[in-house]
């Protein structure tokens, strides 16, 4: 997808502190409904459940060398959701305690903002 609003908040939050707080949201990635709340790269990385990424992501800073300054803000090819779930039917997996997901931004064919709840 070409949207440059989704490019823009995916290279602010890729750049934030943990701390920052991101916004609801729903996307249409090649047909699956994902729903989640935006989130910072930090934060998807320092996910227990990607503590294996972070570790490769570690030992390759290792080998190859830490990003420059001046790469930080080159353009983020993900958007990173917490507390996410996909939608599928009238289902959505996980059903509880939504996971960490990292969408490539060519993928996403559309967004709205909000987050799908189950009542």
């Amino acid at each position: 997808m070409q949207n440059n609003f989704i490019r823009i908040q995916a290279n602010i939050m890729a750049n934030r502190n943990t701390e920052e707080k991101g916004f609801d949201i729903t996307l249409s990635v090649r047909g699956v409904l994902i729903s989640g709340t935006i989130t910072t790269k930090d934060e998807f990385y320092a996910a227990p459940q990607n503590s294996h990424l972070k570790r490769m992501l570690d030992y390759s800073n290792e080998m190859f060398g830490e990003v420059r300054d001046e790469d930080m803000f080159s353009e983020e090819p993900s958007l990173y959701l917490k507390d996410a779930t996909y939608l599928t039917g009238n289902q959505m997996i996980p059903s509880s305690n939504g996971i960490y997901i990292s969408v490539d931004l060519d993928s996403i064919d559309a967004f709205n903002i909000g987050k799908i709840e189950q009542k």
